[in-house]
């Protein structure tokens, strides 16, 4: 198969979302400013006692974040403003755009949410949601 010299191949989808963004940024220049619907990258894991929900929100001013828990729903919002230019600045370059988010997430079992502990640091939000007493797993003796 014969590919023109112009075009370049693309090794996987990161590669041309990689494209894509850069693109999008150098375009952005000559736009104006710009504010995005993110969402940030989040990670949950689950113990027979909790789950825990991380979040990376580097920027994020602490009062501009709020968790929210509602019986088996755990949502996260927020919003970054990114820096505003002084009168006599001329941006030559801007990647980083106010940002505001709001993400939902449905757990499979009920979150004690008088418990419930959330910490942010370097960017990063941690938060831990105690399962319900009758959520949590349950060891059965067997009789003989």
């Amino acid at each position: 198969m014969f590919f023109p010299a112009t075009r370049r191949i693309v090794k996987n989808h990161y590669d041309l979302i990689d494209r894509i963004n850069k693109e999008f940024n150098r375009a952005s220049n000559f736009l104006g400013d710009f504010s995005c619907d993110c969402s940030p990258a989040v990670n949950i894991y689950s113990t027979d006692e909790e789950v825990l929900l991380t979040a990376e929100l580097p920027g994020i001013d602490v009062e501009k974040l709020d968790v929210s828990v509602n019986g088996r729903n755990v949502t996260i919002s927020g919003a970054r403003a990114a820096r505003v230019e002084k009168e006599d600045e001329k941006c030559l370059l801007k990647e980083r755009a106010d940002i505001n988010f709001n993400r939902t997430f449905t757990l499979p079992f009920t979150i004690d949410s008088e418990k419930v502990e959330a910490d942010y640091k370097n960017g990063i939000l941690s938060v831990k949601l105690p399962k319900v007493e009758a959520e949590k797993p349950k060891s059965i003796k067997v009789n003989v």
